[in-house]
């Protein structure tokens, strides 16, 4: 260690060079990063009802689906409308009024089958956009020609707005939090450049890994880009902060040379151990199969990897090329810390550990009872023209569930399965040729664009409309006959797949991907905690600990009675865990150090509150203040949430930790001793 620290007090000039290369460079590609506003690309790719979307795409080029709702009483109007979009070189296909009622015959005289089509003075139109990769140009070119009136939805369309109205925010909300967390870091430290250059160092990792993210062309969900340009400078400004407090120590007694190696030699081990803490936490994350999940998992990983690169590399050249601004003047500063709070805390330790278990065993079964929401739509702005047009169709027309039917071409059971579901009760509707034509008709002699709708090259498809609501319970009844249904009839090889399927199999991976990220990360962290302290009985203190602040969080949208986004309890299980376990390790850590030189239990978990405070203080605090901007500022529900939680995760965590993990070691004290290696066993 001696060596490496020696090699980078002597290269700091040439690090410090390539690190303003990697950052130029880094720059450069930031701005190609790929960024995905669809909720259904967070699915795996290899999911049955994924695999019938791609055919639906590809084999029979039925792309993006969006509905056209047009406010008029004329209907030749939509008439006139629909012959402007069929001019369009990327319409596959076109459905309104006009192919279920004669729009001569005067509208009191319709049948009441065209309410699906025109009601309350709304025309209802469904397009088809050929397949392609995105569709924000043909979106475009729609509502160019759409008439006053009209507007127009869809999945595509929202993400399309979304994305307008989402850009240069992540930007916006990192400078904000990077702001207030220096000001915070001014404030609570005697030196001003010291904060400077220790976001800077920390900025920069950042920055790099965000451009390799772009480099790899990896797509990034819009939130998880939110999630990991922020949390990564939140969660590893620490170990900046670490090696500047040892290098100002050592500046007093020693030239910047001698210090700057010393402070390497002594904090490599405790950075890189809160580093492992940190990174376990993220990692469990890539066991998840939602690409949210493993994208924020692996790219928050790298990043910690990076920022403690950054930590040994940049930040110690910074220090030593501006050594004399680095300890310059000193301050004043606003006190962070406790005080004599400790006193009480261990006087009453009993009382605090009642208390503790009253609220942890209280939360831990609220949290349980959360109810959490698969569809996004409702945590979307409503000022999005997509999200109004949305919100209206459903008030007019109700929220009425369809999917569809792919089969393999050549399949016996295709036809008879058909026929079957559309007497089932509760299917409104199949569209299929078959049932728009004779059955009997050759393939090869059917209507060009009624081929080219329904039959691909190596697979066909039907439309199965149901009466109810995707979410209702008739509706969610419905899904799951028609699901055993298909699969009791047909043979070989087919797909059942649709909007409510894709939602349904959501629910289902976020389900499994939160109890196996939770399982991995709590097991993870035990052990890295358990090599760390030689302890077998510690691990599981300090983790129950910050699991309880975390079943507090979670149980919080209880106590408001607010639905909550599926991912969230997710994420905070691994995220606030791997995040604010340090705090609970600082503290054991000043206690069994305070044990050691002859104090009492007492005195000992007065002292680790009293000198444990500010650093956790100014730790939760950097995290707090990076996610402010991001949960107050932002008009996306699901942005605002998420970091909002991750912002109150670090709050309550500090909170449990300083105010009742001294009250659980101080009473637990002789069997942490007794279940650990090299504490005297003796009392002292």
């Amino acid at each position: 260690m001696k060596k490496f620290s020696k090699f980078v007090v002597k290269a700091r000039i040439p690090v410090f060079i390539i690190f303003l290369i990697l950052i130029a460079v880094s720059l450069y590609f930031i701005p190609k990063l790929k960024v995905t506003y669809d909720i259904y690309e967070l699915l795996p790719k290899d999911i049955e009802s994924i695999k019938g979307m791609n055919i639906l795409n590809k084999e029979l080029s039925h792309g993006a689906e969006l509905i056209i709702l047009y406010k008029t009483d004329d209907p030749y109007l939509v008439e006139s409308l629909v012959n402007n979009l069929k001019t369009l070189p990327f319409i596959n296909s076109i459905t309104y009024i006009k192919d279920y009622q004669d729009i001569s015959v005067p509208i009191e005289l319709w049948d009441k089958g065209t309410s699906d089509w025109f009601k309350d003075g709304y025309f209802k139109i469904v397009v088809i956009l050929n397949a392609n990769e995105t569709y924000n140009k043909e979106i475009e070119s729609i509502k160019s020609i759409l008439p006053e009136g009209a507007s127009i939805t869809g999945n595509d369309v929202i993400s399309n707005e979304l994305a307008d109205h989402f850009a240069g925010s992540v930007e916006k909300y990192f400078l904000i939090g990077v702001l207030l967390v220096l000001i915070f870091l001014i404030l609570t430290f005697p030196r001003i450049w010291g904060p400077i250059f220790i976001i800077i160092s920390m900025i920069s990792g950042v920055i790099i890994n965000i451009a390799i993210t772009s480099i790899t062309k990896t797509e990034v969900y819009f939130l998880a880009n939110v999630i990991v340009s922020v949390l990564q400078l939140a969660v590893t400004l620490d170990y900046s902060l670490f090696l500047y407090h040892r290098y100002i120590e050592g500046r007093g007694k020693l030239d910047k040379e001698l210090a700057m190696e010393d402070a390497l030699t002594k904090m490599f081990r405790p950075i890189l151990l809160s580093g492992l803490t940190t990174i376990a936490g993220f990692f469990a994350l890539t066991f998840g199969r939602l690409s949210l999940f493993n994208q924020a998992g692996w790219i928050l990983t790298r990043g910690v990897a990076i920022s403690i690169l950054c930590s040994f590399l940049f930040l110690p050249s910074l220090l030593l090329i501006f050594d004399k601004v680095v300890v310059g003047k000193e301050h004043g500063v606003v006190p962070l810390s406790l005080g004599n709070i400790g006193k009480y805390i261990s006087k009453y330790s009993y009382i605090f550990l009642i208390i503790f278990i009253i609220i942890s065993i209280t939360s831990y079964f609220g949290s349980k009872k959360v109810e959490l929401v698969y569809d996004v739509t409702p945590f979307l702005p409503n000022n999005l023209e997509s999200i109004e047009t949305l919100e209206t169709l459903r008030d007019v027309y109700g929220e009425r569930d369809s999917f569809y039917l792919i089969s393999k071409k050549g399949n016996e059971d295709f036809l008879n399965t058909i026929k079957k579901i559309k007497e089932m009760e509760g299917v409104q509707d199949i569209i299929h040729y078959s049932t728009i034509l004779d059955p009997t008709i050759p393939i090869e002699f059917l209507p060009e664009d009624v081929k080219n709708r329904f039959i691909g090259e190596n697979y066909e498809v039907c439309f199965i409309y149901s009466k109810y609501s995707p979410n209702e319970e008739k509706g969610i009844e419905l899904r799951e006959r028609l699901k055993d249904f298909i699969n009791e009839n047909m043979k070989g090889e087919f797909y059942f797949t649709g909007e409510s399927i894709l939602l349904s199999d959501l629910g289902e991976i976020a389900e499994n991907d939160y109890n196996k990220t939770s399982n991995i990360s709590f097991y993870l962290i035990l052990l890295i905690i358990g090599l760390g302290f030689l302890s077998i009985f510690s691990p599981f203190i300090l983790v129950t600990v910050i699991k309880s602040a975390i079943w507090i969080n979670i149980a919080y949208y209880l106590l408001i009675n607010l639905k909550t986004p599926f991912f969230i309890p997710a994420l905070l299980n691994t995220i606030q865990l791997g995040a604010t376990i340090d705090y609970s390790i600082l503290i054991l850590s000043r206690y069994q150090e305070e044990r050691k030189e002859g104090l009492s239990p007492t005195e000992a978990a007065s002292e680790s509150v009293k000198w444990s405070s500010h650093s956790i203080l100014t730790s939760a605090g950097t995290m707090i203040l990076m996610t402010l901007p991001s949960a107050l500022m932002s008009d996306i529900k699901l942005v605002n949430l998420t970091m909002g939680s991750l912002a109150r995760g670090a709050f309550i965590s500090s909170i449990v930790t300083l105010i009742f993990l001294p009250s659980v070691i101080k009473v637990f004290d002789k069997l942490i001793k007794l279940l650990s290696i090299g504490l005297n066993k003796k009392e002292v």
